[in-house]
């Protein structure tokens, strides 16, 4: 089965200060760095940039050949919009995407989760890492499971939009810890500012707050009616089944999905008069729960 390597190269990096696509780490612009870990796992491998052709610059970045793919001017916003448009244009077989600014990620650590997540009979996956929070912007598909429904996502707008979106709504959501797909801690820093390069990464010695494991087909149920709600301009239909996503999700210890769905919860119970105040308890209760 054909798998689709795709580069998220779509920021503007605002808290870096400059083009952080092209800075250099160890020698190699992070873009080069992240183009190459995907040519060591995927059959191909496409470049995702926002809306307008890859500048000179960012195209000899890179050695050798890839597909650039400009976003879908068509809402949502960020990483989702490039996620979405991506694959649309995939093809049949899989999809994994990683970001430009995790100029550390190994191929190893990629296989691993492509491994994980063929084992668990999974149609999407994603690292968990050991305080709760889902690595989001490293995500693997089956893209036939998104064949339609990716439409769906990107009709609903910009407002509450995420790249988790993707996980939430998958038919078989794997969530594998970190640490079992890389022991340097290092393979999964995110580089935002200049001082992060600096940044020494170490294990958490906290017990871990995420559960790793298949996310529930009960949450997955109550996400897509609420989808299918929202698209219907139905807000009290989409804050109920939002409230049983979120439910199903802090069972299973997922806080930060528990997070989000809690989050669109309160959106739509804002335009319907709903239970606001109790929603933001939950969220702040989720917020505890992953900072430990």
């Amino acid at each position: 089965m054909t798998l689709t390597g795709v580069v998220l190269a779509g920021g503007d990096a605002r808290r870096f200060g400059e083009d952080k696509r092209l800075f250099e780490v160890d020698g190699a612009p992070m873009i080069r760095r992240a183009v190459g870990v995907l040519r060591s796992v995927a059959d191909r491998v496409v470049v995702s940039v926002r809306g307008r052709p890859a500048s000179r610059r960012l195209v000899d970045a890179i050695d050798g050949d890839v597909v650039w793919l400009a976003d879908s001017p068509i809402a949502p916003g960020g990483p989702l919009n490039g996620m979405l448009t991506a694959l649309g244009a995939a093809g049949p077989g899989e999809i994994l995407f990683v970001p430009t600014d995790m100029p550390w990620l190994v191929p190893a650590a990629l296989r691993g989760l492509l491994r994980h997540a063929q084992r668990a009979e999974a149609t999407s996956a994603a690292p968990l890492r050991p305080d709760g929070w889902v690595e989001a912007l490293v995500q693997w598909h089956r893209v036939a499971w998104w064949t339609g429904r990716s439409d769906l996502l990107r009709g609903l707008g910009t407002v509450g939009s995420r790249p988790t979106d993707l996980l939430r709504g998958g038919g078989r959501t794997a969530l594998i810890r970190t640490t079992r797909l890389s022991v340097d801690p290092r393979c999964w820093l995110n580089v935002n500012r200049p001082s992060d390069l600096q940044a020494t990464a170490r294990s958490s010695r906290r017990r871990p707050t995420g559960r790793s494991g298949l996310r529930s087909a009960e949450a997955a149920r109550a996400f897509w009616t609420a989808v299918g709600a929202r698209s219907r301009r139905s807000p009290a239909e989409a804050l109920k089944a939002y409230r049983r996503e979120a439910r199903a999700l802090g069972r299973g210890r997922i806080y930060h999905l528990e997070l989000h769905a809690l989050e669109d919860a309160r959106a739509c119970a804002r335009r319907v008069g709903g239970p606001t105040v109790e929603l933001g308890e939950g969220i702040a209760a989720a917020r505890r729960a992953l900072r430990g």
